[in-house]
């Protein structure tokens, strides 16, 4: 898979090549984590492109919804016919408008038989209007039919908003953008912005594609936070917002972070084996991270020094550090990180001391000769010495690595390329050894 970049941001000219693992190194400030977005929002755009299309479909017609039953809500309380207050029921009708979704048929049927009841609400004529407005919609938006490339244009819209927030192109020359997904050669597509706008998609493949899923772990530190952000209104079973454009443009929650949380509640639920990887993790981190239904509360548990007594503390007592090795964990045993399953860390080792950063280095090297895609943006001579380590060891390096260097394109400041090393990493350890030496020869 091969994603190119065209004034995206702050990155001018990329082509990032994955094979296995990919390493993007580099200093802050220079685009790296906009290339491990654009993968995540791109991924999951192109692989969920019916599920956005119904999802649209049933978030604008719950709008709807509610919007007549804030209407009639008054008057259904003052009527005695049990039909018709059912009927206007807000979880009813959208039961009736989900089955037309899965089944792909008009509304108008659903719609009519609430119409025909409304002579015996007593409404006012704006009432009336507004609510035979509002049914009028619902017929609309359903037979409204998209063709293939009106659907992916939509989801790659949302996404890309999700993720950036209106913010695509480069923020101070406002250039026309284009990023690329190609998955092999010749299933290429292209989708060009401007003025942050989705305005183009070209020769757009709808081919089979071996990556299904994408996860981007931006912090360890959003573990505690999951239940916070699981009671904002983006989450809400309504729907409402979920995709909604404007929603995303005052949200502070980007696209990766709300699928973040929601893969990691869903620990909750979890039933059946622990991950190839627990035991290891677990001995590393000394305990593991577990739900606790009663007090429906993550909690570490932490293995004491006898071995035999252990102690429960709160995620946001517990070490950031050790939090990065639970998250993988946790992604892990819900079935998140797969060969099929992209996983995208954005630096690991911000929170890692160096030792920690070698071991979570020898892990993402094990998960991808398990078959697993990753992605890692990084900044530690540490971190990338251990990959580049790891994957020798394991006989990847050469077949299944890609080391790039992001680093300024002019004096401007205003992009960055990004340099596909072949795998020399002299030029990344040159770069981020220069802090030090300007220590040890500075005057």
């Amino acid at each position: 898979m091969k994603l190119g970049f065209k004034k995206v941001g702050k990155i001018g000219e990329a082509i990032i090549e994955t094979k296995g693992l990919t390493v993007i190194a580099g200093e802050n400030d220079t685009g790296k984590s906009t290339i491990g977005k654009a993968f995540f929002a791109l991924i999951k755009a192109i692989n969920t492109t019916q599920e956005y299309y119904i999802q649209d479909k049933q978030e604008k017609s719950l709008r709807m919804i509610w919007d007549i039953y804030s209407v009639l809500n008054a008057k259904l309380k003052k009527i005695t016919t049990p039909t018709t207050a059912a009927l206007f029921n807000p979880n009813h009708f959208t039961k009736e408008l989900i089955s037309c979704l899965q089944f792909n048929l008009p509304a108008d049927d659903i719609v009519a038989k609430r119409k025909e009841l409304l002579p015996e609400l007593n409404l006012t004529d704006v009432e009336l209007k507004r609510v035979e407005g509002l049914l009028t919609g619902i017929i609309n938006l359903f037979a409204k039919k998209l063709t293939k490339e009106n659907i992916i244009n939509d989801a790659i819209r949302k996404a890309i908003q999700g993720e950036f927030r209106s913010q695509v192109n480069n923020s101070v020359t406002g250039e026309t953008s284009e990023l690329y997904l190609e998955y092999n050669e010749g299933n290429k597509n292209s989708f060009v912005f401007e003025n942050n706008k989705l305005i183009d998609i070209n020769s757009y493949s709808d081919t089979e594609h071996s990556i299904k899923e994408a996860t981007l772990i931006e912090s360890p530190a959003f573990l505690q936070a999951v239940d916070t952000l699981k009671g904002l209104p983006i989450f809400s079973d309504m729907g409402i917002g979920a995709t909604d454009i404007k929603f995303w443009n005052g949200s502070p929650i980007t696209f990766h972070l709300k699928d973040f949380s929601i893969k990691i509640d869903s620990y909750k639920y979890r039933k059946g084996k622990e991950s190839a990887y627990s035991s290891r993790i677990k001995d590393i981190i000394k305990g593991e991270f577990y739900f606790d239904p009663k007090k429906e509360e993550m909690f570490f548990r932490k293995n004491s020094s006898d071995s035999q007594s252990t102690a429960s503390i709160r995620t946001i007592n517990t070490a950031i550090g050790v939090r990065s090795f639970g998250i993988l964990d946790i992604l892990l045993k819900v079935g998140a990180i797969g060969p099929s399953e992209m996983l995208i860390v954005d630096e690991p080792e911000t929170h890692l001391h160096p030792v920690w950063q070698l071991e979570y280095a020898r892990l993402i090297v094990d998960l991808v000769c398990d078959g697993v895609p990753v992605i890692i943006t990084s900044h530690s001579p540490y971190m990338i010495e251990a990959l580049r380590h790891y994957s020798k060891k394991k006989g990847i390096f050469d077949s299944a690595t890609k080391f790039y260097l992001v680093k300024q394109a002019d004096d401007s400041g205003n992009f960055c390329n990004v340099v596909d090393l072949k795998n020399n990493l002299d030029p990344i350890f040159q770069k981020l050894s220069d802090p030090l030496k300007k220590i040890l020869y500075e005057d």
